[in-house]
């Protein structure tokens, strides 16, 4: 497809594993996921304009195919019961609609419109399928029961690695019985000292992470240095370190969190905890939300540790503004920044 410059900036706002929903014929009546966005060189006619617009390549994991027999989310339901004004004209002039912080609409409001046209249809989330070790909402429910029903003294550490954490690394396409993808106990030398790794995940033989387990009501927070200096040592980048109740992963080479996730946020954030599956690191697609985390938390360090300095250089531009309400309403977006999220939503 092509398009126009300022078209092009939207589309560059989305991302592989973004939720799309597709409009026409006046109403929604496709949904899917972007598998794969990239440029290509080759002439592609612009939709409504000539010349050649900026050439753009996706390719779609759908959930339905079947548009005749669809049951859609009319145009009249989008305006009124959902608030989404330009479905009045069809969204006319507009190739795409963004949901999300830097959208036209809210994150909710297309989590109502994505969940009630999957349900009116009986259409089942893309972590529902079928996948090597079973889905990722498969292994949540299985994870919840087993909690629930032991006692929390059975809950050893080597207790939870075999019945949760393995179970999750095969629901991410790892093979748990082969060494050449699941490595357990590898050894390190940390000065006069061995200690062993619980878990190395390999591409092709090759170390991608290295993951340590703790007992499923431990304190993650004490072992972040030591899960971190252990990958570091191997020049392994990717640490994970993980309970069962939560996991995390961590950049080793530049030492700092890149996500975390907690066991019932797993099938809300499903795009993101299968970055950890064995598809994606040998994709190296963890690198990608690494990069734009780190920049992102190297640019609000900045900002939080030189307020004193933005401050005056906008009390200089307007000298009415006082000091210290200035100081507070800034610190107060600089948080709000820190919590927002990405685009993660549209509608063609």
């Amino acid at each position: 497809m092509g398009f126009t410059e300022r078209n092009r900036k939207r589309w560059d706002l989305l991302e592989n594993g973004v939720r799309v929903l597709f409009y026409g014929d006046k109403g929604i009546r496709l949904a899917g996921y972007i598998k794969n966005k990239y440029e290509s060189r080759e002439p592609v006619t612009e939709w409504i304009k000539n010349p050649t617009g900026y050439p753009l390549r996706i390719t779609l994991d759908l959930v339905n195919r079947d548009v005749d027999k669809v049951n859609p989310i009319e145009r009249s339901e989008l305006a009124s019961k959902y608030g989404v004004g330009l479905a009045k004209m069809g969204f006319r002039g507009f190739s795409l609609v963004i949901f999300g912080s830097r959208g036209t609409y809210p994150l909710n409001v297309f989590d109502e419109i994505w969940n009630e046209f999957l349900k009116r249809n009986g259409y089942s989330e893309r972590f529902e399928r079928k996948e090597e070790g079973g889905s990722i909402e498969e292994y949540v429910r299985y994870a919840q029961e087993k909690i629930h029903k032991y006692n929390a003294k059975l809950w050893t550490e080597e207790n939870t690695k075999a019945i949760l954490v393995e179970p999750l690394l095969k629901a991410l396409g790892w093979d748990i019985h082969s060494l050449e993808d699941v490595e357990r106990g590898h050894s390190i030398t940390i000065g006069t000292k061995w200690v062993e790794v619980d878990y190395v995940l390999k591409v092709d033989g090759q170390p991608k992470a290295f993951l340590e387990a703790k007992a499923l009501n431990n304190d993650l927070d004490q072992y972040v240095e030591q899960t971190i200096s252990y990958a570091r040592l191997e020049g392994v980048n990717w640490a994970i370190l993980t309970n069962g109740r939560e996991l995390r992963v961590y950049d080793a080479t530049r030492k700092f969190q890149v996500f975390k996730l907690t066991l019932d946020e797993y099938v809300k954030e499903c795009d993101k905890l299968l970055l950890l599956s064995k598809e994606k690191m040998k994709e190296e697609q963890l690198s990608r939300l690494a990069d734009e985390e780190y920049y992102r938390q190297t640019v609000l360090e900045w900002f939080m540790k030189n307020t004193d300095t933005l401050v005056g250089e906008i009390v200089k531009s307007n000298p009415k503004l006082k000091n210290e309400v200035l100081e507070k309403v800034l610190k107060e977006i600089l948080e709000k920044m820190k919590g927002q999220k990405r685009v993660e939503y549209a509608i063609f």
